[in-house]
């Protein structure tokens, strides 16, 4: 349901940002081959890779449990700076965020041998009943309704992504759609997008992910960005990071 652009959900967090920033550091870029011949950006995780045993669908899912579940003073997605970007975080994965519309730079400082998930455009919808959709879908929706609104907010979107000034190849294969999951929200944030009660039993997530591989101890930068002229959703965010050694 989370819709940035729109009142009810497609909680479109694909991030703010800014646009241009110089990269402090350059890396040797390698590539190999997919499948179907096209370039991958060894930088990135393989869609069909897992990481901590857990497939790219399946952390989008958990994303979107950590994103929701802070209240709006704490929430990352409307972290201006970078303050907030620590909560919240741990294991093998750290996670970015993207705004519900508009631009941030945000500076943060992350352990060593992390990867790094990263939302260039998403959204949700679950099945939660009284709130209007762009598909004029009645409620009690289904499965395959939620899914079709959250893939509305998607479908046509412009994407880009650079990591230390360099940008990251074949981002249209990075489309992922989650498995059915459950959020118990923040009750702030809930109220604040008109739930009648934080917990909800069933959603699911589309969008642009990526998975860095660690980055190596120091500066660095992640700039991404998307619009969607169909819903008027677009963000901007960058990321400098400081790695620890």
């Amino acid at each position: 349901m989370f819709a940035t652009s729109t009142r009810r959900r497609t909680l479109l967090t694909a991030t703010l940002g800014s646009s241009a920033i110089i990269a402090l550091f350059f890396p040797v870029l390698t590539y190999g081959d997919d499948d179907d011949g096209r370039r991958r950006d060894q930088r990135i995780v393989h869609r069909s890779h897992r990481v901590d045993d857990r497939t790219y669908a399946e952390w989008t899912a958990a994303w979107w449990q950590w994103a929701t579940s802070f209240d709006l003073a704490s929430n990352p997605i409307l972290d201006a700076d970078g303050s907030q970007a620590t909560n919240g975080q741990s294991g093998p994965m750290w996670f970015l965020a993207g705004t519900f519309g508009g631009s941030a730079v945000r500076n943060v400082t992350i352990p060593a041998n992390k990867h790094l998930l990263v939302p260039i455009i998403n959204g949700e919808w679950d099945t939660v009943p009284g709130f209007s959709n762009p598909l004029g879908l009645p409620d009690p929706l289904s499965v395959d309704d939620i899914r079709a609104i959250v893939a509305f907010g998607i479908n046509g979107a412009d994407i880009s992504c650079e990591i230390d000034n360099r940008q990251v190849s074949n981002l249209r294969s990075f489309r992922v759609r989650s498995p059915v999951f459950s959020m118990n929200m923040n009750s702030e944030l809930a109220s604040a997008f008109g739930y009648p009660v934080p917990y909800v039993r069933t959603a699911v997530s589309d969008g642009y992910w990526l998975i860095i591989k660690p980055l190596s101890a120091g500066q660095h930068t992640i700039h991404f960005a998307a619009s969607n002229a169909a819903t008027g959703f677009a963000l901007d965010v960058t990321y400098n990071i400081t790695v620890e050694e």
